[in-house]
């Protein structure tokens, strides 16, 4: 490992995981770290974008449900990468995994959008 950078593992979000910890979402936000391992059930019939940083690590992931009737989107933030180029929950009840699978530098993660996305 490089001294001062991290390297956090953590098994894949299991979107049927009883122990998974669900969180209900209604408003857009940047990915952070504490959302590690998490499913973000999104409610209600509002748009909602989470942003993608450049500063989680590889092996980041969590998961996203579209519950309610509302667009859920996926943007990039600046030195970021969206490597599958998929940008939404493709409809209601879809979910998507999103995963770091790089990040070399610490500040370029890469992000594979994977599941029932568009």
């Amino acid at each position: 490992t490089l001294p001062g950078i991290a390297i956090v593992v953590a098994p894949i979000v299991d979107p049927f995981d009883p122990n998974a910890t669900v969180e209900p979402i209604t408003v857009g936000r940047v990915l952070t770290i504490a959302d590690m391992g998490k499913v973000l059930r999104v409610d209600g019939a509002g748009a909602v974008s989470f942003t993608l940083p450049a500063d989680l690590p590889e092996g980041f992931n969590v998961g996203v449900t579209r519950a309610g009737a509302g667009a859920v989107s996926f943007s990039i933030a600046a030195g970021a990468m969206n490597r599958s180029g998929k940008t939404s929950i493709s409809a209601q009840y879809g979910f998507a995994s999103i995963i770091v699978s790089k990040n070399a530098n610490g500040a370029s993660a890469e992000y594979l959008v994977k599941g029932d996305v568009a």
